[in-house]
């Protein structure tokens, strides 16, 4: 026989997504340091909450090393990530190797072609050949690395994309372009299914890899995306499914069929508080947790870590 109450059962929603707003009557969530799952059954209404992982060390290098960048990829069957001012490749057990030294502090650049890792740090192009670690000599100053096609494409300081020769890292002058449908400034490069996307202070122009010419690439005049540009070139990474990054005016976008997406439309919040953070040093960063992707938006100078 059901036991009678004189209470009435109110449910409290505890997983689920942040909303923040100046206005205290309207920030009716805020979820910190924990991360909600999607668990349809009637005993979680549609969520439950985690522990954020990654909070427990699997492996560590120097002491007081920052990571620099750990590389997405396997390369020579081994992870790579630079951390202060050492190159480390390590195992499947965490175990870490020094490769050699990269000086700086500012985070880097990385692409591979299966036979060379390709890194670039504080405007120095550097080797790996699976044997040791150089210094590549250029012609220009290079900014961001990327990869397409059997070729490395590096954003140069002067604007200009430059292409590699086939299975090479020798760039001819001449195997070079300049995104230029509008006027202002090259910020960064990154491919996203196929594509050569050149991000700009507020323009974003994708390019077709064409495979013949010099170089083998052509905009596409269709798909360009205006009044929309990138905070820096560190705000950006890529999921199967789109493009994430962190406006020039600091509001986090996606790409998705070549149009950009505010992420702040149904949170207007979060673009509230976005607007109040330093955008120059800001990073963003994609994994999957649970089969979930994750983007996380750093802001190192402000202390600030959001997770989308």
């Amino acid at each position: 026989m059901p036991i009678s109450t004189k209470f009435k059962r109110t449910p409290y929603t505890i997983a689920g997504d942040s909303f923040i707003s100046s206005a205290k009557d309207l920030s009716s969530q805020y979820t910190k340091g924990m991360m909600a799952v999607p668990t349809p059954n009637s005993l979680t209404e549609g969520a439950a909450l985690y522990s954020f992982p990654g909070q427990k060390a699997w492996s560590t290098g120097g002491a007081l090393e920052a990571d620099r960048r750990i590389y997405k990829q396997l390369f020579n069957s081994k992870g790579w990530k630079v951390s202060g001012t050492t190159l480390y490749s390590f195992d499947s057990a965490g175990a870490q190797t020094s490769e050699g030294s990269i000086p700086g502090s500012q985070l880097v650049s990385m692409a591979d072609n299966g036979t060379v890792l390709f890194i670039i740090a504080n405007n120095i192009a550097y080797t790996h050949n699976k044997t040791s670690l150089s210094v590549l000599s250029l012609d220009f100053t290079p900014v961001q690395v990327d990869y397409l096609n059997d070729q490395f494409i590096v954003l140069a300081s002067d604007s200009t994309v430059r292409i590699s020769n086939v299975g090479t890292t020798v760039f001819d002058p001449l195997n070079s372009f300049t995104a230029n449908s509008a006027s202002d400034l090259m910020v960064g490069v990154k491919v996203f299914n196929q594509f050569l996307f050149n991000l700009k202070g507020n323009t974003i122009e994708p390019w077709e890899n064409t495979g013949s010419g010099n170089p083998p690439f052509e905009r596409m005049n269709g798909a360009i995306i205006e009044e929309v540009g990138l905070a820096n070139k560190n705000a950006i990474c890529g999921t199967s499914e789109a493009l994430y990054f962190l406006g020039s005016n600091r509001i986090p976008y996606r790409i998705v069929n070549f149009q950009a997406q505010k992420l702040t439309d149904s949170n207007p919040g979060v673009a509230e508080l976005f607007s109040g953070y330093s955008s120059s040093d800001a990073f963003v960063e994609c994994f999957q947790i649970y089969g979930q992707d994750v983007i996380l938006f750093y802001f190192p100078a402000d202390n600030k870590v959001w997770a989308i």
